[in-house]
C-alpha cells in the first residue's frame, strides 16, 4: 500500500508505520533507563545509609536488644505452631510472657523469615531495618512521582525523608523497629491512597491489602495518631480533584471500601486482643509510662537544632540526650510554604493550595503539640497519653515537609527548585556519613537469643497483674508437687516433652495434691488430664501466677497447651482468615472477569 502526495513524493505506509513504531520504542526506552538509573542512584545512596547494617552485629541501642529477643521468640513460636504468635515462649526467664497479643507483628514476622534464611537473629533484624528503609525511599520516590512526575524532584524529596533526623534516630539510637517499620510503610499507604482511581485493577487490589496490613500491624500508637492525618489529606485531595471531575466514581468507591472492610477483617484479630485485654497487664493497672509524658516535652531550641547523641531517655541531663530536632531542611520547607501562602494570600485568595495550607497546619499543630503548653490537652485527650513520648510526634513535620515540597516544587522557580536539592543532597551526605552509623555493636550466640531469660520489655510492662516474679524465682524448676500436707517436693515427669507452647508428661503421684508448674498463666492456656480438661489455679500463695492444677493419686498422663481455643481471640482469628479468604477471591475475580470470554481458533 502507498500514499502519494501532489508533489509526487512516494511515501511506502510500512515504512511510515516502522518509523513511528521505531521513534516510540526509542522514546519509551530512554523514559525507562531515565527511571531506572534514578531509583538505582536512589537505592545507592540509601543503602549508604544502611552500610553499618549488613552484619552479624546488633547497634547497641535503647531497645534493639529486646526486638532481637523477641524475633527470636516470634520465630519459636510460629514454629511451636501459634499462627498467629501471641505468647512468646522462652521469655520471662522461661514462664513465658503474653507480648505478641500486646505488641506489633510486622517487624518481628519479616525479621524471623529472614532468620529461616540466615539462622542469624542479628543479621535478620538489620536486614529487616535495611528493607525497611530502602522501601522507604522507594514509596517517599514514586509518590512524589505520581503527583509530580519529575524523576528528579522524587529523587531529591526520598534522600529528605530518609535523612529527617528523627528516621535515622529510630535506626541508630533508639533502635525502634516498630516505628522503622512504621515510617518505612507509610509513603506506600499514601501512596496507595492517592492512586486511589486505580482501585479496580488487580494489582491494586493486590498490593493495597499488603501495605496496608503491615502498615496497621507496625506500630499500633502511630498508626492511630496517623490515621485521622491520613483522612483529612483523602478529603482534602477530593476537594481539588473535584475541580477537575475527577472524584471517585460510585463503583470504584464501593470497592475501595470493600478492601477497607477486607483490611480490617485481616488485622482484627491484633488490633481488638490488644485493646481488650490491656486491663489484663500492670501497663493498664499502673497507667505505665503516663505518669511521666508531662516530663518529656523538648524545648523549642530543641527542635530547632540539637546535637547527635547516643543518650537521652535514662539519662534525661543536657549531657544525656539524643536529638530531638525536626531537621534543618524541614525547617527550610515549612518557612518557604508559610512565606509563599502568605504571598499568595495577599495576591489573590482563589489561587490558593489547600493541601499546602492542610500540611502546613498539621505541621503547626505536632509543634504545638510537643511544646509544654499543650499539656492541658494532653492531659484532656487521654488516648494521646499513650504516645508516651511527646517527642514521638517528631515524624509529623518531617511527613509534612515533604508533602509540602510536593505542592511547591511545581510553582518554585528553577532556581529555588536546584538550590533547595543542593541543600538536601549536602545535608544528606553529612548525615550519612557521621550519623548513620551505631555507637558500638555486640553479639550474642544463637542459643542466648533463643533462650533470652528477660521480659522483652522495659520495666515488666507486659507482664499479667497475678504475677509476682519474685516469689515465683525461689522455686525454679519445672514441676513441684504440694500434698495436703502443704509438703513440696520437685517432681521428675515421665515421658516428658516441653516447648514454650506445649508440654506432655506422665505423672504417678502417690497421693491427692497439687501439681505447680512452671509456667506463667494467662488466658488461653489449658490443662488436660487422661484426655479431661481440669481447672486451673493461678491464685495460690508464694506461687502467684503459675499454672497450677490438682491431681488425684495414680498413673496421670497431662497435656498443657497455650492456644486461642476457647477465648475471643479465637473467633478474632477466624474473622481474619474470612477477610484473607475474601480478598483472594476479589483478586482472583480481577484477574479473571467474568466477562472475559476465551476465543478458539480452528
Amino acid at each position: 500500500m502507498k500514499i502519494i502526495f501532489q508533489n509526487n513524493l512516494t511515501i511506502r505506509l510500512t515504512d511510515v508505520t516502522y518509523q513511528m513504531i521505531m521513534t516510540i520504542i526509542m522514546a519509551k526506552l530512554s523514559q525507562l533507563m531515565k527511571t531506572w538509573w534514578s531509583l538505582l542512584l536512589l537505592i545507592i545512596m540509601v543503602l549508604f545509609v544502611a552500610r553499618t547494617l549488613f552484619s552479624n552485629n546488633l547497634a547497641v541501642t535503647h531497645d534493639l536488644e529486646i526486638h532481637a529477643a523477641r524475633t527470636a521468640n516470634y520465630y519459636l513460636a510460629l514454629k511451636q505452631g501459634q499462627i498467629p504468635p501471641r505468647w512468646a515462649p522462652n521469655l520471662n526467664y522461661g514462664f513465658g510472657y503474653p507480648t505478641f497479643i500486646f505488641s506489633y507483628h510486622t517487624p518481628y514476622l519479616v525479621a524471623s523469615i529472614f532468620f529461616v534464611i540466615t539462622n542469624s537473629i542479628e543479621l535478620s533484624v538489620n536486614l529487616f531495618t535495611t528493607l525497611l528503609v530502602v522501601l522507604a525511599g522507594l514509596g517517599v520516590y514514586f509518590l512524589v512521582y505520581v503527583s509530580t512526575q519529575n524523576r528528579f524532584q522524587s529523587f531529591v524529596l526520598a534522600l529528605s525523608y530518609i535523612s529527617a533526623p528523627y528516621f535515622l534516630l529510630n535506626i541508630f539510637v533508639r533502635g525502634a523497629v516498630g516505628e522503622i517499620a512504621f515510617l518505612g510503610l507509610l509513603p506506600w499507604v499514601m501512596l496507595l491512597l492517592r492512586v486511589r482511581k486505580q482501585v479496580k485493577t488487580w494489582w491494586y487490589i493486590f498490593l493495597f491489602p499488603i501495605f496496608l496490613v503491615a502498615w496497621l500491624l507496625s506500630h499500633q500508637v502511630l498508626v492511630m495518631i496517623t490515621l485521622p492525618i491520613l483522612l483529612g489529606w483523602v478529603v482534602i485531595e477530593e476537594l481539588n480533584l473535584s475541580k477537575k471531575q475527577q472524584r471517585l466514581e460510585k463503583h470504584e468507591l464501593k470497592m475501595l471500601l470493600v478492601l477497607f472492610g477486607i483490611v480490617f477483617a485481616m488485622v482484627i484479630w491484633s488490633w481488638l486482643p490488644m485493646l481488650l485485654e490491656k486491663n489484663l497487664i500492670v501497663a493498664n493497672q499502673l497507667n505505665y509510662m503516663k505518669t511521666s509524658y508531662d516530663e518529656q516535652f523538648p524545648a523549642l531550641a530543641r527542635l530547632i537544632w540539637s546535637n547527635w547523641q547516643y543518650s537521652g531517655l535514662v539519662d534525661r541531663s543536657e549531657n544525656g540526650q539524643f536529638t530531638q530536632m525536626v531537621g534543618v531542611f524541614q525547617w527550610l520547607i515549612f518557612g518557604i510554604s508559610a512565606f509563599f501562602l502568605l504571598s499568595k494570600w495577599m495576591v489573590k485568595k482563589s489561587e490558593i493550595n489547600l493541601k499546602l495550607i492542610y500540611w502546613l497546619l498539621i505541621f503547626i499543630i505536632s509543634l504545638l503539640l510537643m511544646l509544654d503548653l499543650s499539656l492541658p490537652i494532653w492531659k484532656l485527650l487521654a488516648p494521646l497519653q499513650n504516645l508516651q513520648l511527646p517527642w514521638r510526634l517528631l515524624f509529623i513535620p518531617v511527613l509534612a515537609s515533604t508533602m509540602m515540597l510536593i505542592e511547591l516544587f511545581p510553582v518554585l522557580k528553577n532556581k529555588v527548585q536546584y538550590l533547595l536539592s543542593i541543600v538536601i543532597v549536602i545535608w544528606y551526605l553529612y548525615v550519612a556519613a557521621f550519623w548513620a552509623r551505631p555507637v558500638a555493636t555486640f553479639h550474642k550466640p544463637i542459643e542466648q537469643w533463643l533462650e533470652y531469660h528477660l521480659s522483652g520489655d522495659s520495666f515488666g510492662e507486659l507482664r499479667p497483674i497475678w504475677f509476682e516474679l519474685g516469689e515465683n524465682l525461689r522455686d525454679f524448676k519445672q514441676l513441684y508437687f504440694l500434698d495436703n500436707q502443704q509438703n513440696l517436693t520437685q517432681i521428675e515427669p515421665i515421658n516428658l516433652t516441653w516447648t514454650g507452647t506445649h508440654m506432655s508428661y506422665n505423672l504417678d503421684p502417690v497421693v491427692e495434691g497439687r501439681v505447680i508448674q512452671k509456667t506463667l498463666y494467662y488466658p488461653g492456656w489449658r490443662v488436660i488430664i487422661n484426655d479431661l480438661p481440669v481447672e486451673i489455679d493461678y491464685q495460690l500463695n508464694d506461687w502467684s501466677g503459675r499454672i497450677t492444677y490438682t491431681v488425684a493419686n495414680g498413673p496421670q498422663k497431662v497435656e498443657v497447651v497455650f492456644s486461642d481455643r476457647g477465648t475471643s481471640r479465637e473467633f478474632l482469628n477466624y474473622i481474619g482468615i474470612f477477610g484473607i479468604g475474601i480478598w483472594l477471591l476479589v483478586l482472583f475475580k480481577s484477574i479473571y472477569p467474568k466477562s472475559r470470554k476465551l476465543h478458539y481458533t480452528m
